[in-house]
């Protein structure tokens, strides 16, 4: 047989010295507020980790089109650019026009046609 200790003094104790004990009076005691707040602790910890995850795929989201918007920018200034330089030769070949030195094909005597055609400028060298 085990020799048993006692839990506050830690001496022996044989099966003799073991004497029950009767409680007078058991109480409930009540854990369903306890209950109800661990639930609405897992609830919004839920709701917390749903909203970082949204937030962190908006965030990305935000860069991927702040990195399109730069992109998209980078491409404006380049049509522009090609815009002002066919502007420039726009000019350039209308007073050539005007001063005689270029034969015009049919396509600008014609502008109703939609089909762009390929020509050739003839400059007059006198």
């Amino acid at each position: 047989m085990q020799h048993l200790k006692c839990p506050q003094c830690n001496g022996t104790a044989k099966k003799t010295d073991i004497r029950p004990i009767y409680a007078t009076s058991i109480t409930v005691v009540d854990n369903s507020e306890r209950d109800d707040a661990l639930r609405l602790y897992e609830a919004e910890k839920s709701k917390r980790n749903n909203l970082e995850k949204l937030h962190l795929k908006t965030s990305l989201q935000c860069q991927l089109f702040a990195s399109e918007n730069l992109e998209m920018k980078k491409k404006i200034m380049e049509l522009e650019y090609q815009l002002r330089l066919v502007n420039i030769f726009r000019q350039h070949f209308l007073q050539l026009m005007v001063m005689g030195d270029i034969l015009l094909p049919n396509l600008f005597l014609y502008p109703q046609r939609k089909k762009l055609m390929s020509f050739t400028l003839i400059l007059l060298v006198e």
